[in-house]
């Protein structure tokens, strides 16, 4: 099966299709490239000045685009660039194309395959088809040299094995006649012996499936040896056609793409396909080639071609962009996401004023567009856009809010984002206390809860609702002293109602659902329970936890094992002295043996992923240590590690991104040996700041990051990265992407996170059958983190030590860029990188469903806001099909199909099967476990047929039987 999680397809006004297959790599792009600014918003915006035909994320999160423009940015770069995680140009790669660019894709080395109309890119004479190198984007040695005269070059896709597979209009490539698609080895260019051979026009499209077979699309008439009409599996060996032919008729196949399941999507200009009458779009069987009954049914307003390009989410649901104006029962201008059952659009509406060529999906779930547009959400994007994941277009944000300043932030799974503070208005719309944000930043005009006080935690329950703390008396029309549920749609009180006598300055929530409180109060859910108390999730009544803090408890973090890190004021508490920090066992309440000792209040507490907390607050000493207002603390001893950034003044809110790096706002204005004025990002093993440095006029109160690794800030401060905002919020870009990776198998789910994504206290994972209506729970990951690599553990560095270009500051919605350069000596080391942390929570001992679609839900948790008293989720979700399968056709000398035929397989270990040829003479085994290899044999009365073996390594194996 394809890795539909990044394969991406686009089209052009002339028939075209441009595939985009990247496969991951262990590369690392450090400070090798510098950053183009863009404007002083953050909005993803980049500004091509022609169609965007092609659009590929790179593993690292950097976004390839090729095209006919000739400025991105308002800077030259001709057909093809990079731009960085943020929507600004990578400087150092500038191929140059003479001619357009079709088609991208990336090697598992990083470098980069383009094809076009081109005939020199990269500063050499390359016919139609480059590879570039992966950072100055100047061309190798490899040139397969396509024939010159009215040729193109519309696709490329790269094998498991690194051969190159390329399709389009030629006769000759690779130093071989080869009409319209070859296959190249990648050192050399040349042409190996593998031949379709397509006649009667182009191949257009290529997927190539996870058993080897090669998807090919276009406007062909013979392909593979074979009678084919426009669509056809290759072989991956011979390069014939097998038994698989669902015939479109009426129009070019222009896009492809692989489900979970093995089906296959084909878009174009077609009316007919896979022996069903289906207009532009249609799902195949991948057994049969037979159309199912899945029918978006597109308009064609314009000549042309109604759907240009579609791709596949994680979670199942199908992305189409093109001309059309009306698709699956909905209106919907250009681009729309379609249910995976039905086909019928759903509310993901971008609404593109012209048509869509490509689509790409980030790691982090928002997608990229390119096309001819002007306009996407009414706003202007020339020719390429970033959605949100609800549809909205990624801008900028501007809260425009009037107030003293925002504490509390919690980012809910479906990205809207709801902050707290002492303030009046958002947007200019009457909003006090509580308020929140759609995915692009615009005002959830139906939340509204109008709370009367200061607003400081906010939580979030797995079913939606919302809770709130802090100093309020009524808030969601109800009198609800300092701590309430809302509705998650009006921000209405329920019934939970658990009547604090004084703040709540934290909140968290249990994996059984239990909610932890930390504050000034005495007295809360019907019991006396001093400044810490656990509430039951429906009642609000406090349970038999029961801590006994002598003084205020200012933040609650919950670690992967249940037990509850506290910090603040105390110097007793669980029946313990324990000086403002302490670990309190999760049934009894009671104190262990973790006992840091600080010296002065300990105002936040967030807990790393490999079981280490960070604390800050007002000591000096802390963990038999001298840390002045932050440490790292050992999960088990408690001792402070060599982590040290030494700020001058107070730490609010801390923030850890994957890769390590950490994040911290308060009223410093020197932190981890440098100059930063309230808000800085600290080396995840020394605590030395690193360039990133906004420079907010004012405190930070709150930092959190997004799913997509921006970075929200709260506060007081009026003016940051040189904006004057007027504002107490804003959101800051990162210079690293959020890379985010969920695998799935029978038996085990695990997530790896790197980069800018935030970094989860804890992970549930859960299971739909029902595509997505219901779902029950599977269990917790287990966290673990890898560490840094030290430069000298590394063998992949090695970097001339003649310049060090730093990027300063990626900031509020914008790219607001310092660059220092330093000139090393000639005896001078080369500068050391160290590779980046990645935290990993994996769940085992599963015995997920074979043989069906499952949704696999993931929701981590992290603390986030004012004195990390306030907790968000992220939520990702994919569709998986479990178990693969062997399937194929046996047919007669005369290539009709026989029926009845006896198919048996036979597995190296574990029970043989048998099932029956149907009626056409395909047969099906379903539930085959990969990873090993298995023995398909025949038996019919009238012909004898040679047992053949193969080896399961993906979700569909095929196997045809014929006799010669």
């Amino acid at each position: 099966m394809l890795n539909t999680d990044t394969t991406r397809f686009a089209y052009v006004p002339k028939p075209s299709l441009f595939r985009m297959l990247f496969l991951a790599s262990a590369l690392f792009y450090c400070f090798t490239g510098s950053v183009q600014t863009q404007s002083a918003l953050d909005g993803f915006d980049p500004n091509a000045n022609g169609t965007v035909n092609a659009i590929v994320v790179q593993p690292d999160g950097k976004i390839l685009i090729g095209g006919d423009f000739t400025t991105v940015l308002g800077v030259a770069r001709n057909r093809i660039a990079r731009l960085n995680t943020d929507g600004t140009l990578d400087t150092a790669f500038n191929p140059n194309a003479n001619s357009t660019v079709m088609t991208i894709a990336v090697q598992s080395d990083g470098k980069v395959l383009a094809g076009g109309l081109f005939t020199t890119a990269g500063g050499q004479p390359r016919n139609r088809i480059a590879r570039l190198d992966a950072v100055t984007g100047l061309a190798d040695s490899f040139d397969a040299n396509v024939n010159f005269f009215n040729t193109e070059v519309r696709a490329i896709a790269v094998q498991s094995d690194g051969k190159i597979l390329a399709g389009g209009l030629f006769s000759s490539m690779g130093g071989q006649m080869r009409n319209n698609i070859a296959r190249l080895d990648p050192v050399t260019g040349l042409a190996d012996s593998w031949n379709p051979n397509a006649f009667s026009g182009e191949v257009i499209s290529i997927a190539v499936q996870a058993d080897g077979k090669v998807l090919a699309g276009g406007f062909f008439s013979t392909i593979g040896g074979q009678s084919r009409i426009q669509i056809a599996r290759l072989d991956a060996t011979t390069g014939l056609a097998d038994s698989w032919n669902p015939i479109a008729f009426g129009g070019e196949v222009i896009s492809i793409a692989v489900q979970a399941d093995g089906k296959i999507l084909a878009c174009g200009g077609f009316t007919s396909i896979g022996g069903q009458s289906r207009f532009a779009i249609a799902r195949l069987d991948g057994t049969t080639g037979l159309a199912d009954s899945w029918n978006p049914n597109p308009n064609l307003p314009v000549p042309g071609y109604p759907v240009n390009s579609v791709a596949v989410q994680s979670d199942g649901k199908i992305l189409v962009g093109g001309w059309f104006t009306f698709i699956g029962g909905q209106t919907r201008n250009r681009i729309a996401r379609l249910d995976a059952t039905t086909g019928l659009a759903d509310s993901w509406n971008p609404n593109a004023n012209n048509a869509v060529y490509s689509i790409a999906v980030q790691s982090d779930g928002k997608v990229l567009a390119g096309g001819f547009f002007t306009t996407v959400g009414g706003q202007t994007r020339n020719n390429i856009a970033r959605l949100e994941r609800d549809g909205s277009l990624d801008r900028s944000l501007s809260l425009a809010a009037a107030g003293v300043d925002v504490r509390a932030t919690a980012i809910q799974p479906d990205g809207k984002v709801l902050i707290g503070g002492l303030f009046s208005t958002v947007l200019g719309v009457a909003r006090n206390n509580i308020a929140r944000l759609n995915a692009d930043g615009t005002l959830d005009t139906a939340f509204n809860p109008n709370a009367n006080g200061f607003v400081v935690s906010i939580g979030l329950q797995s079913d939606g609702k919302i809770l709130a703390g802090g100093y309020f008396t009524t808030i969601g029309g109800q009198t609800r002293n300092r701590i309430a549920r809302l509705d998650g749609t009006t921000g209405l009180a329920d019934s939970f109602d658990p009547n604090a006598n004084n703040s709540v300055q934290s909140i968290a929530t249990q994996s059984d659902g239990k909610i932890l409180v930390g504050g000034e109060f005495t007295s809360i859910g019907g019991q006396s329970r001093s400044r810490i108390a656990r509430l039951d999730a429906t009642s609000g009544l406090a349970d038999t936890f029961s801590p006994n803090s002598n003084n205020v408890v200012d933040s609650i973090a919950v670690q992967s094992d249940g037990k509850i890190v506290a910090g603040g004021l105390f110097v007793t508490i669980g029946g313990q002295t324990r000086n403002r920090i302490a670990r309190l066992d999760a049934v009894t309440g009671l104190a262990d043996t973790f006992n840091p000792n600080a010296d002065n209040e300990v105002r936040s507490v967030i807990i790393q992923s490999d079981g280490k907390i960070l604390a800050s607050g007002s000591f000096a000493t802390i963990g038999g240590q001298t840390r002045n207002i932050v440490a790292r603390l050992d999960g088990t001893t408690g001792l402070a590690d060599s982590f040290n950034p030494n700020p001058n003044n107070g730490i609010l809110s801390i923030a850890v991104q994957s890769d390590g790096k950490v994040l911290v706002g308060g009223s410093f204005t020197t932190i981890g040996g440098q100059n930063r004025n309230r808000l800085a990002r600290l080396d995840a093993v020394t605590g030395a700041a690193d360039p990133f440095d906004p420079n907010a006029n004012s405190y930070v109160t709150s930092v959190t990051i997004q799913p997509d690794g921006k970075i929200l800030a709260g506060g007081n401060f009026g003016n940051i990265g040189g904006q004057t905002l007027h504002d107490v919020f804003a959101r800051l870009s990162n210079d690293a992407a959020a890379l985010t990776t969920l695998s799935i198998s029978k038996t085990t789910i695990s997530m790896t996170r790197n980069g800018s994504a935030p970094q989860f206290t804890r992970i549930t994972y859960e299971q739909s059958l029902d595509n997505g209506a219901t779902y029950t729970p599977l269990g917790s990951g287990t966290p673990s983190l890898a560490e840094p690599v030290e430069p000298n553990d590394r063998n992949d560095v090695d970097m001339a030590a003649v310049v060090e270009k730093q990027v300063k500051a990626l900031v509020r919605d914008a790219s607001v860029i310092k660059t220092e350069e330093k000139t090393a000596d000639s005896g001078s080391k080369p500068i050391e990188v160290m590779a980046p942390q990645t935290a990993t929570y994996t769940l085992t001992g599963l015995n997920l469903p074979p043989g069906q679609n499952v949704l696999i839900r993931a929701r981590g948790y992290y603390r986030t806001g004012y004195q990390n008293g306030s907790e968000s989720i992220e939520e990702m979700v994919k569709v998986v099909f479990l178990g693969g399968s062997v399937s194929g056709r046996i047919v007669m000398p005369a290539g009709r199909g026989i029926k009845g035929a006896v198919v048996t397989l036979t597995p190296t270990t574990g029970p043989t099967r048998q099932v029956f040829s149907g009626p056409l003479g395909f047969y099906r085994f379903d539930d085959v476990d990969p990873g090993q290899s298995y023995t398909v044999s025949v038996s019919n009365r009238r012909f004898t047929f040679a047992p053949r073996t193969v080896f399961v390594t993906g979700i569909m194996t095929g196997i045809d039987f014929g006799m010669p």
